[in-house]
């Protein structure tokens, strides 16, 4: 585990925006009080670095110049004018970090293509057939390290206050620490997101003899893993081929194979999934997962559009931009109320434990902290009756939406909705 990483972190709200989608970093500007206002802590460009034209599908992933700006949003000073503004409303800067590959046509294959990997034929290759806009980069050559962390410092240097490192685990661990190293020598604190991998694509890899480090093993290094671990139970569920006791109890897992200050950052939907509006259409539900997703241990991601109960089709190489005025509603208000409760410290220090219930089809957790608890039902199946709660009996104020909680002889009634209370 990176032995700096805050617990402070589980409280934190991540907001992920495609520049694409406003078209330029100066249309960005007048949007972030808006963003400010859902209670965003940490605001993640996806990128926007010149994109591969060579064989490409005009993926924002498939990057030409790590160092550069695509020209259609600005120049690096409009950028560092835009982290400025990001600042200036309390919020931090999060930049996409794609090192594991790069575009056929990019700056380093024309002048370093002894950084790239090569198959028995000599030529240049790349583990994910699928991806066939890119070459793998090779992270046996340390020149190529030192390149890299160049272009972090670059960044740093501009403003920026965290990385969200693609595929992280398929790129060496010692790549990783080095990195983080030498970025801690010019600026502390700098937030390490690592997108980790679904448990296939971890085992196809290894299969093939390719690096594919663990979670664990990540958290080495970073301060966030995605909540990729539990992803596949989640959608199982979702299409009805397993219990939502197998999933909670993946959930459960997580309390005990990682280190005690781990951070997971909880979502139920980002670019690279469906929205989650898809699979779950009706609105009451849909509040229902969402609270469950903030009250979860870690961070949370709200991926732009979302905050809407949007349904636009959001594939990461979509140039289809959004209505801005259709993303202020009640749904909005609903996050910024979640968004509250998560500011409390019982959600950083806590200790957490998802309860098994004999009710099934409800999700009951607790944070407990300094003779504190904060309980969460959250109905997911629409159960009528009640649940064993274990709580003291009283009569409590829910979070969200102020009404009663009433715990008799230990039960608590069950509600069409989500519903968090302190003890």
């Amino acid at each position: 585990m990176a032995t700096a990483t805050s617990k402070e972190l589980r409280k934190s709200l991540i907001y992920e925006l495609s520049v694409d989608k406003y078209g330029s970093f100066h249309e960005i500007h007048a949007d972030l009080p808006r963003i400010k206002e859902l209670g965003v802590d940490v605001v993640w460009f996806q990128p926007f670095y010149p994109k591969g034209i060579k064989d490409a599908f005009g993926s924002c992933y498939c990057i030409r110049n790590f160092r550069e700006i695509d020209p259609a949003f600005g120049t690096l000073e409009d950028f560092r004018i835009l982290v400025d503004r990001v600042h200036e409303y309390g919020m931090l800067c999060m930049i996409d970090i794609v090192f594991h590959h790069a575009s056929k046509d990019s700056y380093l294959f024309e002048n370093h293509p002894e950084f790239f990997l090569r198959g028995p034929d000599g030529l240049p290759m790349r583990k994910e057939e699928g991806w066939a806009d890119i070459y793998d980069l090779d992270y046996s050559n340390k020149e190529l390290w030192q390149e890299q962390i160049d272009v972090l410092k670059q960044w740093i240097g501009l403003g920026v206050d965290g990385f969200r490192c693609d595929v992280a685990p398929m790129m060496p661990m010692e790549f990783w620490e080095e990195a983080r190293r030498e970025v801690d020598k010019i600026k502390k604190n700098v937030i390490w997101l690592a997108e980790s991998l679904l448990n296939f694509y971890a085992l196809k890899y290894r299969k093939n003899g390719f690096i594919t480090a663990s979670d664990c093993e990540t958290y080495r290094v970073f301060d966030m893993t995605y909540r990729y671990d539990v992803w596949p139970e989640f959608m199982d569920y979702l299409h009805g081929k397993i219990a939502l006791e197998a999933y909670v109890e993946k959930i459960r897992m997580q309390e005990y194979i990682y280190p005690e200050n781990y951070v997971k950052m909880s979502f139920i939907e980002n670019h690279d999934t469906p929205r989650i509006k898809e699979f779950i259409p009706d609105e009451r539900l849909l509040k229902i997962w969402t609270a469950f997703t903030y009250f979860q241990k870690g961070s949370v991601l709200l991926h732009m559009g979302q905050e809407a109960a949007h349904d636009l089709k959001t594939t990461e190489d979509s140039q289809v931009r959004l209505d801005l005025d259709v993303l202020n509603g009640s749904f909005s208000d609903y996050l910024k109320r979640l968004k509250t409760i998560k500011e409390m410290d019982i959600f950083a220090h806590g200790f957490y434990e998802v309860k098994k219930l004999s009710t099934l089809g409800v999700i009951f957790c607790t944070y407990e902290y300094k003779d504190r608890i904060i309980a969460g039902i959250f109905n997911v199946e629409s159960k009528t009756g009640f649940i064993e709660s274990g709580l003291k009996d009283g009569t409590y104020s829910d979070l969200i939406e102020g009404t009663a909680v009433e715990v008799i002889d230990g039960k608590i009634k069950l509600q069409g909705k989500a519903i968090i209370f302190e003890v």
